[in-house]
């Protein structure tokens, strides 16, 4: 599956595991965010965290590196990989 804004081409395990990911951040949990890009991602986590910010799909709030936020076009992102789940599942 293609994301076109992030430009990258995701498994559906890997598409589930950014929308699970996106759905913890959009309540408020980064720790648990980040938990599932590491454990879906393995090594690549990191990369696949920074293309996200540097995206605006996600921010850091304050400035303070550990905490983030889903933007407006995060939660658009969101409702993409949904869908296109739905669609294939």
């Amino acid at each position: 599956m293609l994301v076109k804004g992030l430009n990258m081409k995701l498994t559906e395990s890997q598409a589930s595991a950014l929308a699970r990911a996106l759905h913890f951040l959009t309540n408020g949990h980064s720790s648990r965010f980040e938990d599932v890009l590491w454990l879906e991602f393995g090594d690549d986590w990191w990369p696949v965290r920074e293309r996200l910010v540097k995206r605006g799909y996600v921010r850091m709030l304050g400035g303070v590196k550990d905490t983030l936020a889903v933007t407006e076009r995060g939660q658009d992102l969101y409702g993409q990989l949904e869908g296109s789940l739905k669609a294939a599942g």
